[in-house]
């Protein structure tokens, strides 16, 4: 019997399973010891450090429960190769010379199931680990971006209550220094972070707590020679009666302290998926107007963990990552103002920038009497400080319809029925008539089609040999979708089934499903099972439907789950096959 994965994974590949001889042993043994009980799955909470640089080899800590060790390793695309140590919880991390920079995501595999995926950050620049004691300024610990990147990533952990990390870095007048702090935003620790620009005296020159949600960040461009003291603090993100600095185990965090380019956003927000897409990209200490090319996507959506395409610049050290789409893409043109709204046909997906305090931008397009439209602004969930503001105008330049919050959140959603045809033209602005370099925002402006998508409730599934196990699959029906949908199963091997399950338009199945899956009992040739797979939706062809009906038929969802670290979804969970008891005896 072997370990079977989803076809084209091998443990020499850089995508999909990291094996190591001794980590493929072990599953071996494990499958078959004698007298073994069903064990959980590994429990993954958090890792010690969380990232490494390009070209370096990390040995990461990880804190959980893992029953066997050495497991097998999984990771979400190439870049890195994984070997479990000797020690339970310790793994080396090799990462490629050519490893984009960006979040990559890991799995701990065993023959019992996997943990869930949690991130480990790459970086162009030089890592180093905090040193202890740095919590007075005279005690800061020594940084120098002077290297090959102009760039360190302080692998750091407030370890208690009342724990201050403090960084002391040169800076040569009109340097511009970009301090930013990644914790609670994609490593889930539980800490408000607040960072302190300070003199080497300790005098506070700039101070921030939220930039992206609870991360904060710092740019700040020397006056002149010197040394300056960067601050690490933090309140919890639950929040207490208390008054006071907080830190425990969790509260690990990565500061990347750089005088070369980091990267803030690209215009356009998103990637095509099925052209490549020329975008500019902007942050600071990057060329003004710098642009990269992101490829289509080179795999098939059934087979991509997450829809989504990284963008990096030879000049920068960190990576942006953008979601895919099938609308066309357009940036806001520089002229466009209320006064001279820019012509756009729907369905596309306009990103821009509300580039001055009171600055507003503005859209037309040409609406039939009737035609219901959507129009959905993202900018406050994406780690930016605009907030949203959409105002609807008809043919005779009257207001009908405006909004500002949607759903108790700052991002705006407007609906809008078209009362008259002709051309109408959508404001966008930020709500309290700020602007700057940071407020960019991505419109979605499409005509409302009945439509659905599919959620899971968990990332990973386990099933013993012989018997059936059954996956919750949530529908939600927008629009007034009535269709009935079949939902599969994609990406299994032979010897397990999964039957089709349909969801109706009304009862309690129109809502959500269980789709049943079984896993044959362990034959020549039917080995345990362990891999992604994906769950997809498609509304049934009616009978006698006719060929206008096409755009229906084609329509497709998989159903995805996101993780707490991750504003993108995850459209591939894990499914697990154990051997039955009778072969582990």
């Amino acid at each position: 019997m072997v370990w079977r994965s989803l076809p084209g994974w091998h443990p020499s590949s850089l995508r999909g399973f990291a094996l190591s001889a001794i980590a493929l042993a072990s599953l071996a043994i494990l499958l078959f010891s004698t007298g073994s009980a069903m064990a959980a799955p590994p429990s993954w909470d958090y890792s010690f450090p969380a990232g490494g640089g390009v070209g370096e080899t990390v040995e990461v800590t990880a804190t959980g429960k893992f029953a066997r060790w050495p497991p097998a390793f999984w990771v979400d695309r190439a870049g890195l190769t994984i070997e479990a140590a000797e020690k339970k919880g310790v793994f080396k991390v090799a990462v490629s010379p050519e490893a984009a920079p960006g979040v990559y995501w890991l799995r701990i595999v065993d023959a019992e199931g996997v943990s869930r995926p949690r991130p480990f950050v790459v970086a162009r620049a030089a890592n180093v680990l905090e040193k202890e004691p740095n919590n007075a300024v005279k005690d800061a610990q020594e940084i120098n971006t002077d290297n090959a990147f102009n760039a360190v990533v302080v692998n750091g952990r407030l370890n208690k209550a009342g724990d201050v990390d403090a960084y002391r870095v040169p800076l040569k007048a009109g340097q511009t220094l970009v301090a930013s702090l990644l914790a609670n935003r994609v490593l889930e620790s539980p800490m408000d972070g607040v960072l302190q620009l300070c003199s080497e005296s300790g005098f506070v020159l700039a101070q921030n707590d939220e930039t992206r949600g609870y991360d904060p960040q710092i740019v700040f461009t020397a006056p002149a020679d010197g040394r300056f003291i960067v601050r690490v603090f933090a309140f919890p993100t639950a929040t207490n009666s208390s008054i006071a600095f907080s830190g425990n185990a969790k509260y690990v965090y990565r500061l990347t302290l750089t005088t070369g380019g980091f990267l803030d956003h690209a215009l356009p927000l998103a990637v095509g998926r099925e052209t490549p897409t020329k975008l500019t990209v902007f942050g600071w200490n990057v060329a003004a107007g710098a642009e990269v090319e992101v490829e289509a996507l080179a795999i098939e959506t059934e087979r991509a963990e997450k829809d989504s395409g990284l963008v990096a610049h030879h000049e920068s050290t960190n990576g942006l990552e953008l979601p895919r789409t099938e609308f066309p893409l357009l940036v806001a043109a520089e002229e466009n103002s209320r006064e001279n709204p820019q012509d756009v046909t729907l369905p596309v997906l306009v990103s821009g920038r509300i580039e001055t305090a009171g600055d507003v931008d503005a859209f037309r397009f040409t609406l039939a009497k009737g035609q219901k439209v959507s129009f959905e602004a993202a900018a406050w969930r994406l780690g930016f400080p605009l907030d949203p503001h959409l105002r609807l105008f008809d043919p005779q330049g009257a207001s009908v319809a405006e909004v500002d919050d949607t759903n108790r959140k700052r991002d705006a959603v407007l609906n809008y029925t078209a009362k008259t045809a002709g051309a109408h033209t959508l404001q966008i602005r930020d709500l309290h008539r700020n602007g700057g370099f940071r407020y960019v925002y991505r419109l979605s402006m499409r005509e409302t089609r009945p439509d659905f998508s599919l959620t899971l409730e968990a990332d990973a599934f386990v099933v013993k040999q012989g018997q059936t196990i059954e996956i919750p699959v949530k529908i939600e029906r927008q629009n007034g979708f009535s269709d009935e949908i079949e939902i599969t199963a994609v990406g299994l091997p032979e010897g397990i089934e999964a039957p089709p399950v349909l969801s109706p338009a009304k009862g309690e199945t129109a809502k959500a499903v269980k789709l049943k899956i079984t896993a044959k009992k362990i034959t020549a040739g039917n080995a345990p099972y362990s891999g992604v797979f994906q769950i997809v939706g498609r509304p049934v062809k009616k009978k006698g439907e006719q060929k206008e009906d096409a755009d229906k038929k084609e329509l497709k969802h998989v159903a995805g789950f996101t993780l707490a670290g991750s504003r993108l979804p995850f459209k591939a969970p894990w499914l697990t096959v154990t051997a039955a008891e009778s072969a582990k005896k």
